[in-house]
């Protein structure tokens, strides 16, 4: 991902949470899982990836979740 560029093992702990619609027509689905497996290849080690049915949007259960792990200690 980032091939140039030395990352230090605390930026990779960043807590990253990644939420995508399954039927999302802005940004592709297959996007969002690339972007994920690059992250995690690069050795972020904090990355939660979920998905959900939905397009471009937000909705509840992915308000909680977001919630739920932002309020975890990490």
């Amino acid at each position: 991902l980032f091939p140039f560029t030395e990352i230090s093992s605390e930026v990779l702990k960043t807590p990253i949470f990644m939420g995508h619609g399954k039927n999302d027509m802005m940004v592709s689905f297959k996007i969002a899982e690339y972007s994920y497996d690059q992250l995690i290849k690069s050795n972020f080690t904090n990355v939660k990836f979920k998905s959900y049915d939905m397009g471009h949007s937000l909705v509840e259960e992915e308000l909680k979740d977001m919630i739920e792990f932002l309020s975890m200690k990490h």
